[in-house]
């Protein structure tokens, strides 16, 4: 069993600003369904739209555990205008359901949204680093 096999079905968004996207689906959401990360290639179903194969870097899924009260930017609130603020809590539920509807609804935010984009996502690249990192490590 590959051990990159439990990617199939997560959510992910291609990368708003990948410069050269032979798919031309930018800032669209789509489903993983195959995983050859010996050659860094990541297919990705976008539905009746069709599919890509992306490198890592080029996908952003939600981060593992991003909750507001560990924001260290608590101390910027008051920088954050109403909306965001009242967005970033309402997809921090979204993103911690445990309902694929939702956490796609959370996604969503993030198309449209740099703020969240930026809060929510990371690349899919830096969390299967992160992964291997925090594994080699225990």
């Amino acid at each position: 069993m590959n051990k990159y096999e439990e990617l199939t079905g997560t959510f992910v968004l291609v990368n708003p600003d990948l410069p050269n996207d032979t798919a031309g689906m930018q800032n669209h959401i789509g489903i993983i369904t195959e995983v050859e990360i010996e050659n860094d290639n990541i297919y990705v179903s976008f539905g009746k739209l069709g599919q890509g194969i992306y490198s890592a870097d080029a996908l952003l899924v939600l981060r593992k555990e991003r909750p507001v009260y560990s924001f260290n930017e608590m101390d910027h609130i008051t920088h954050i205008d109403t909306d965001n603020f009242v967005d970033i809590l309402h997809v921090s539920m979204l993103a911690v359901s445990p309902s694929a509807k939702d956490r796609r609804e959370a996604m969503e935010y993030a198309q449209y949204n740099d703020s969240i984009r930026e809060y929510f996502m990371i690349s899919l690249d830096e969390q299967l680093r992160t992964r291997q990192n925090y594994n080699m490590s225990r």
